[in-house]
């Protein structure tokens, strides 16, 4: 329903303290979590940093679930992470390629793509985990602002 904007392209640069893994996304759990697997067959569990989504069984959990299937499954991934969280999964920042091309695309980040899409919300509790909230503060105040704005617009209010 919303079109795929510079919003989540906004950001997609690393840092000297994290770490970057590439690996083929074999499965999405929910609307924030995904299995990538690496070049070594090793799976790891990765959460999306910065959003929450429903989870499977809460009202519109299925439908954001099936949005992030369609963007990212099946898809080599880039994911820039720094740590894990207490249930040892990747907290990271998920690319992944714009279309179907074989040579080097643009990339786009997927939890800013599902935010757009109406299907997680900016997770602001953990916002200093975020290394984007640091290194460009601008893309999550858009990102806020976006947020706000689709939800006037789904709600037809007008502030």
């Amino acid at each position: 329903i919303f079109p795929t904007s510079i919003l989540t392209a906004l950001c997609i640069s690393s840092s000297a303290d994290g770490a970057t893994q590439q690996g083929k996304d074999v499965g999405v759990s929910d609307g924030d979590t995904i299995t990538v697997l690496s070049d070594g067959n090793k799976s790891e569990k990765v959460r999306l940093v910065g959003i929450d989504a429903p989870e499977k069984r809460q009202p519109y959990g299925e439908k954001s679930k099936l949005n992030l299937s369609r963007l990212v499954f099946g898809k080599i991934v880039e994911v820039d992470w720094s740590h894990k969280d207490r249930y040892g999964r990747i907290i990271g920042k998920v690319l992944f390629p714009q279309g179907n091309c074989s040579s080097k695309c643009p990339t786009l980040d997927a939890g800013l793509s599902q935010i757009e899409a109406g299907f997680a919300w900016h997770y602001k509790q953990y916002q200093s985990e975020q290394k984007c909230a640091v290194e460009c503060p601008k893309s999550y105040a858009t990102l806020a602002l976006s947020q706000e704005q689709i939800t006037n617009l789904r709600t037809g209010s007008s502030h």
